[in-house]
């Protein structure tokens, strides 16, 4: 992955003080000679995980159940700066040399090469039981009932390095300003995370753990009124419950629990036709309901209204069909798609 720099923003609004553009506009440039940091750690990942399946038989019915343990854990690193150099900074003495609010513009002592390395250290562990009972006999009708329990506990921590390098004792880094690199910005967010080799050592930036509940109630139908069509109904209705302890955010102590277990509910069909009018050639169609569960902004200061974010979803339309020659000499397809998404959650 690039960056686009805000010395190279082009439209937007201008800041007269930081002599800068807020956006890019136009096609981005295409990066295709990088020069990253040689000393970042590998990032590594684990997973484990346990099933038990069981069936019982009775006459026509079949009774199923799946229980499942997984556990998995990532430490990934990334060259935050993403430039072998660092990014580069202004130098201030704090607190005199150092801008303040209404204060003149002042003059940086210097400029600062600062090499940052961002470590990510995801966790998850969950617990999981299906139970399906179903009539697989194979006639007309075929029938699938189904209940299922998921306790997902997961972890988040991030971090951040940056080097200290020459800064002195009352120094501090500002953010530079593109146009007038000699003019002090804004005491940069790097100060807080200040560290003697950023591929050793980071400083904690984020800390979360949350906790998700989820029971679902399904079901499916396959009908065949005659030989070659067959009908096929599912539905499935979740109930989930999340919880989410922000110990610390942005460098800070967070607001801990004190956001209230949200509760999300959703009901997801699907509707499907196939049709094999010849031995080969098949005709399908089908339209169903997808989601993604709903969550919580871990973010201090917001509105009660913006600490929930609903479930996003899609209903999703498909028409295809499958062809080969008699003597099986070659086959094709061909599918149409129509996807409408709705609430996307987008992170950032």
């Amino acid at each position: 992955a690039g960056t686009v720099g805000a010395a190279q923003y082009n439209c937007g609004a201008f800041d007269q003080t930081a002599g800068a553009w807020s956006y890019f506009c136009g096609p981005l440039p295409l990066v295709d000679d990088f020069h990253l940091s040689s000393g970042i750690p590998d990032s590594r990942s684990s997973a484990s995980q346990l099933m038990l399946s069981l069936d019982w038989q009775w006459d026509r019915w079949q009774l199923s159940s799946l229980t499942s343990y997984y556990r998995g854990a990532t430490t990934s690193y990334r060259d935050f700066d993403a430039t072998s150099i660092g990014e580069t900074f202004g130098v201030c003495t704090f607190p005199e040399g150092c801008p303040r609010v209404g204060s003149p513009p002042m003059l940086v002592n210097r400029l600062q090469q600062v090499d940052s390395v961002w470590r990510q250290s995801p966790e998850t562990e969950e617990w999981s039981e299906e139970l399906r009972l179903s009539d697989p006999a194979g006639d007309a009708i075929d029938w699938m009932l189904g209940l299922a329990w998921i306790e997902n506990r997961e972890k988040q921590v991030g971090t951040l390095g940056f080097e200290r390098g020459a800064l002195a004792g009352g120094e501090r880094l500002t953010v530079l300003l593109p146009l007038t690199p000699s003019l002090a910005g804004p005491i940069a967010r790097a100060n807080a995370a200040l560290v003697v080799d950023p591929n050793r050592t980071q400083v904690a930036q984020s800390r979360s753990k949350t906790a998700r509940r989820t029971l679902a109630a399904f079901g499916t139908l396959d009908y065949r009124p005659v030989e070659r069509v067959s009908l096929r109904a599912e539905l499935r209705s979740t109930w989930e419950r999340l919880s989410l302890d922000s110990e610390l955010a942005n460098f800070a102590p967070s607001f801990g629990e004190a956001i209230d277990a949200q509760h999300f509910t959703d009901i997801t069909p699907r509707l499907s036709v196939d049709f094999r009018p010849r031995e080969n050639v098949f005709l399908y169609t089908s339209a169903a309901k997808g989601s993604r569960s709903g969550g919580i902004n871990s973010i201090p200061g917001l509105q009660d209204n913006e600490q929930q974010f609903e479930p996003e979803y899609n209903w999703t339309y498909e028409l295809g069909s499958r062809y080969h020659d008699p003597l099986e000499r070659w086959a094709g397809r061909a599918t149409l798609y129509y996807i409408d998404w709705r609430n996307t959650q987008l992170l950032g």
